[in-house]
């Protein structure tokens, strides 16, 4: 169907005509003010289309996009007891729907020094709480399916200057009341903290990895029992234990 002309409604700006679509955007006029949007994207919260012909054609174009999202949030998930698993180990490699491509980890040189680390920060004391900022425009329902019960800071969304809606990613950050012989590989990936922080750990990947696949929790409370039998059932309980001593 032909989508120019079409007509939109939308929450601020009103009733709109759309003048230009592409692959990825939309233009649309509201009684002469003109402005853009990510296609489809705009259609799952911000624009309603009219037209009952120009919604299945919406629709089919978000069926689309949420296929090629899954396919790059795809990935091999390794097994760490397996011998063939490298000995450049990142505890960031995780499936997680809520993280970018550009999130960030901490590369370990093996596992020994990846649980030595999960001791370390398993410590009393050591962390004070561990954070997740996530945007109200449905990645807060994924992260309280992937981490039902557990706490969040949600983010409001608004409008820009140009029209658009703000593009804000969830943020998950663990903070440290604590660094006294902190192991290196983790004392260089610290970020500044401030009052009774003493460092971040600003590494989203990073720390949602632990809390997905290590047993630690968003929130100021850690269950270190569980973290402790996770890494003996990986096989690093000494590791795990001088890491706890340091």
């Amino acid at each position: 169907m032909d989508i120019l002309g079409q007509h939109v409604m939308h929450g601020k700006y009103g009733v709109g005509v759309v003048v230009e679509i592409s692959a990825e955007k939309i233009i649309v006029d509201f009684n002469g003010y003109t402005t853009t949007f990510l296609f489809p994207d705009a259609f799952e919260k911000h624009l309603k289309a009219v037209d009952v012909e120009f919604s299945k054609c919406v629709a089919d174009a978000l069926t689309e996009k949420a296929s090629r999202e899954a396919a790059s949030n795809r990935e091999t998930v390794r097994d760490y007891a397996k011998p063939e698993y490298s000995r450049q180990t990142e505890l960031g490699y995780t499936i997680n729907p809520l993280l970018g491509e550009r999130s960030k980890t901490i590369t370990f040189s093996s596992e020994s020094d990846a649980f030595l680390v999960i001791g370390y920060l398993s410590a009393p004391n050591r962390i004070s709480s561990i954070e997740a900022e996530v945007p109200m425009d449905g990645r807060n329902r994924e992260f309280e399916r992937l981490f039902p019960g557990q706490p969040y800071r949600p983010i409001m969304l608004s409008y820009t200057p140009s029209g658009m809606p703000n593009k804000l990613s969830p943020q998950f950050r663990i903070n440290l009341s604590n660094i006294t012989n902190c192991p290196r590989v983790l004392r260089d990936n610290l970020g500044v903290g401030n009052g009774s922080c003493a460092a971040r750990i600003n590494k989203s990947r990073f720390v949602v990895t632990l809390v997905q696949k290590y047993g630690f929790q968003f929130g100021d409370r850690q269950n270190r029992d569980q973290i402790r039998e996770i890494a003996e059932r990986a096989g690093h309980l000494d590791d795990f234990i001088r890491g706890l001593a340091l």
